[in-house]
């Protein structure tokens, strides 16, 4: 099969271009792929005093093709003279924000004219998280130019449906991030020392920090955590995107746990997520809402336990009380009677075991033969 694989990928940072990343190289085993990636992703006024770049030659694929531009449309046209000319059988483009609404529709529906091919959708979110009536509104205008559609979540598959009831559509998974680990010699005491962290057991909360992520519920958490055991500290590791560092700041300090919360707020580079994820005993999404999650995944590939909360698909990658907790939304004392549970009961090696076992069942090689089974 002739495949178009359209979207974010490296440099540019972020889950959806290393999933991208991920699926361009697995699909290139078995079939012929043309993928083309962004020559600039969002204008300069999103990403201010800071880039939405990060570079990492182990990522890079040399082949992409940089031509697409979200907010130029005469690189979309361009976009859709390289797909003709390549004529593939099947347009692969992902879906997360309403932003890139007018590029991908405009390169979707162009290339449908020019081309045979069908169109792939892969959701990794059908309603964006700061949805609206006007963002459904679009996202239905694009939906209904697709031919097929992927997602990762039973919930995703329901809103998808509720937009578009004909939708021919496949519920399948969010892969394992284990590719991303680059192996090194890990010195747990000096990591510790570094970051002056007094305490053995470490939680960790890791990836954008926003409203719907729930951390303030982890906080509270943590007082009641702490009080029944000392010697556990959290590790935050996040960059703040529309949220307001101090405020969680001031949490920390008006119930007391300067001592036992670090704080790194800023976006982590691809080499730096071993160093976080291998110091930590269990990674913890206190989320509000979501329908899938990267970072279960990402904490599956180093052999971690997740403590998740019963929102979206979070639980679907979760096996309660043996790969991990599931805990009502909203809800510090549940979050923190999972992780005074895990620590008390010794759970570590048990549920590690567990994940070794479970995450195989998120393999790129299961996701590729997801597409395939589409009917092209």
């Amino acid at each position: 099969m002739r495949i178009t694989l359209i979207g974010p990928s490296y440099p540019y940072r972020g889950g959806i271009s290393q999933y991208n990343t991920f699926l361009y190289r697995i699909l290139k085993e078995k079939h012929e792929v043309q993928f083309i990636g962004f020559s600039r992703q969002y204008p300069q006024f999103l990403y201010p005093s800071k880039s939405d770049k990060e570079y990492n030659e182990k990522l890079i694929e040399p082949d992409i093709i940089y031509s697409l531009d979200s907010v130029n449309p005469f690189s979309w046209l361009k976009t859709v003279r390289i797909i003709r000319d390549f004529a593939p059988d099947m347009l692969i483009i992902p879906w997360w924000v309403v932003f890139f609404a007018p590029c991908f529709w405009t390169v979707a529906i162009l290339s449908k004219l020019r081309t045979k091919l069908k169109v792939l959708f892969i959701c990794h979110n059908v309603i964006e998280h700061e949805s609206s009536k006007i963002k459904r509104k679009i996202s239905k205008q694009v939906f209904k130019i697709s031919d097929y559609f992927l997602v990762h979540s039973n919930e995703d598959k329901r809103n998808l449906l509720e937009i578009i009831p004909s939708a021919r559509v496949i519920k399948s998974f969010h892969p394992s991030y284990e590719n991303l680990i680059i192996h090194r010699e890990f010195d747990r005491n000096r990591i510790k020392s570094a970051l002056n962290i007094k305490q053995n057991r470490i939680l960790l909360f890791f990836g954008f920090i926003r409203p719907y992520k729930g951390l303030k519920y982890l906080l509270y958490a943590m007082k009641q955590v702490t009080e029944n055991d000392s010697d556990v500290h959290l590790l935050i590791v996040g960059e703040c995107m529309g949220e307001d560092k101090e405020k969680y700041l001031r949490i920390i300090s008006n119930i007391g746990l300067n001592e036992h919360v670090t704080f790194i707020n800023r976006y982590v580079p691809t080499e730096e997520l071993s160093s976080y994820f291998l110091l930590s005993n269990i990674v913890v999404l206190p989320y509000v809402s979501a329908t899938q999650s990267g970072v279960v995944q990402l904490a599956y590939g180093f052999d971690k336990p997740v403590i998740v909360t019963n929102v979206g698909g979070l639980s679907e990658a979760v096996l309660h009380n043996r790969t991990g907790y599931v805990v009502e939304p909203c809800n510090s004392n549940a979050i923190a009677n999972a992780v005074i549970d895990y620590f008390k009961q010794n759970r570590e090696e048990e549920m590690k075991k567990e994940v070794s076992i479970f995450k195989k069942n998120f393999s790129w090689e299961k996701l590729r033969s997801h597409i395939e089974s589409l009917q092209i």
